[in-house]
């Protein structure tokens, strides 16, 4: 499960254009534990 929490901007546009990797400059992502972060 992908959790986002994004403001009305940011969310109106990921609606509009989809969930784009050329949409996003920063990345964060929680401490602790394995993680997989993977951009095709």
């Amino acid at each position: 499960m992908l959790g986002i929490y994004a403001g009305s901007n940011v969310l109106k546009t990921i609606q509009e254009q989809g969930f784009k990797q050329e949409l996003f400059i920063n990345f964060l992502g929680a401490s602790g534990g394995p993680k997989w972060f993977v951009f095709v």
